[in-house]
């Protein structure tokens, strides 16, 4: 039986997470802000609803992974529709996902053990995923900015300036023929990381990389 000491103490810890992620945002570093963007936007908050439940720790932390940048973008797309600039919406939507994981969140144990080679292999696989998925993007520009990219980018650029409803960068007067959630989000992970749209794409490619590598995992 939990007892009221032991939730308090969990309490504590989580709400020191969340200021650790807060803290890292604020950081004159850049590698800082994206950790901390990656804990903000694509971890914490989904652990509000996947850590309440008994998954294994796996699925635990792929359904947050999966679940976060909904959470956050829904709460920024809710900001920019009440007339909020993008920065501080951005910021509004980490704040209020760090409350949801310090008050909901829970322990991610798993209520069984599973076997250790499965996990290795796991993480294996995911580590040159990652590797192949995002080393030449990071160090090949070309490779960064190629194709739809510039698409993305002008999207997210306009909503940022201009808010909501979405307008189309290319054609002047044009609602936006195009679903923009993505665009929304990455948008608030560039304003929160202080970083361009094109390395904010590498930041959300790695957090759907691992909620859909994790969730495979857990499902298989």
């Amino acid at each position: 039986m939990t007892t009221p000491t032991a939730n308090f103490d969990r309490l504590a810890h989580r709400a020191v997470v969340a200021i650790i992620a807060a803290v890292l945002l604020c950081v004159p570093l850049a590698a800082a802000r994206v950790a901390g963007v990656l804990l903000v936007a694509g971890l914490l908050p989904g652990l509000a609803v996947s850590g309440s439940r008994r998954f294994s720790r796996e699925a635990a932390l792929g359904i947050a992974l999966a679940l976060s940048p909904v959470i956050v973008g829904t709460l920024v797309l809710a900001a920019l529709a009440a007339g909020i600039p993008m920065r501080l919406a951005a910021m509004i939507a980490a704040a209020l996902g760090l409350a949801l994981f310090v008050v909901l969140g829970r322990s991610v144990d798993s209520p069984a053990q599973e076997p250790r080679a499965g996990l290795r292999g796991a993480w294996i696989v995911l580590g040159i995923a990652a590797v192949l998925a995002f080393a030449l993007p990071l160090v090949n520009e070309w490779w960064r900015v190629r194709s739809d990219s510039w698409f993305h980018a002008a999207v997210a650029d306009k909503l940022a300036r201009d808010g909501l409803p979405a307008m189309d960068p290319y054609f002047a007067g044009f609602r936006l023929q195009y679903m923009y959630f993505y665009h929304g989000l990455l948008a608030a992970i560039a304003a929160l990381a202080r970083i361009d749209y094109f390395h904010a794409m590498i930041v959300l490619n790695a957090i759907a990389l691992g909620g859909c590598g994790l969730m495979f995992h857990a499902l298989t």
